[in-house]
């Protein structure tokens, strides 16, 4: 439970261990296990606990959640890890918007804050991507004028951001990833992130210049 498992992840994953239903089918519910199980199919080989597979297996169920208990789980999380205070002060609609970036990606609740973190905090920047991406000649001159764009974008709407930009990349001849990839370096301090426009629009004008501006 500490480590961010869901009580019937590990009844199905252990239930697995030892037996199969033989169809292969690995995800299953409580009432499904019980109508299958049978003596009989308990197989006589060494169990092996595979943390990939219980990982993987957990992922499946919290992508199954609804995004309201997600949300309530993330506010605990978040809390223990000292980026938010007190849940009841904090802007549940923001939070929601955040969670729903990575429910498909997560396969831990502990693994929350850390993939996240950089919505409520200064990024930690990571050196290989800040390197390969914020490092090249160019790349500031690029940035100064997509910080010009993105003080001209009235609307910090996904859709609109997304038009605004995507114009500055056709205009200077840029492909998405010349772009794409040092914008996310600077907002995030990472290589891998949810949509970066979806993350923008989170983040919100202000501190998408100020990330920005930093390496310009």
């Amino acid at each position: 439970r500490d480590m961010g498992y869901l009580p019937h992840t590990l009844l199905n994953f252990l239930v697995l261990l030892g037996w199969a239903p033989g169809d292969n089918r690995e995800v299953m519910s409580r009432d499904e296990l019980i109508e299958n199980f049978s003596i009989e199919k308990i197989n006589d080989r060494n169990a092996v606990f595979d943390n990939q597979k219980l990982d993987w297996m957990n992922g499946v169920y919290i992508r199954k959640m609804p995004l309201e208990k997600l949300v309530d789980i993330a506010l605990e999380e978040l809390k223990k890890a000292e980026l938010i205070k007190d849940t009841k002060e904090v802007d549940i609609s923001k939070i929601s918007k955040i969670v729903e970036l990575i429910q498909e990606r997560l396969k831990k609740f502990s693994e929350i804050p850390q993939l996240i973190n950089y919505f409520f905090d200064k990024p930690v920047y990571e050196e290989k991507p800040v390197h390969k991406f914020l490092k090249k000649d160019g790349i500031p001159e690029m940035l100064q004028e997509l910080c010009e764009v993105i003080e001209g974008v009235k609307s910090f709407d996904i859709k609109t951001l997304e038009e605004a930009i995507r114009k500055f990349m056709e205009e200077k001849g840029l492909k998405a990833g010349q772009v794409i990839h040092p914008v996310r370096v600077a907002l995030t301090g990472r290589a891998a992130s949810p949509p970066i426009f979806d993350v923008m629009n989170v983040l919100g004008k202000q501190t998408c210049l100020k990330r920005i501006k930093k390496f310009c």
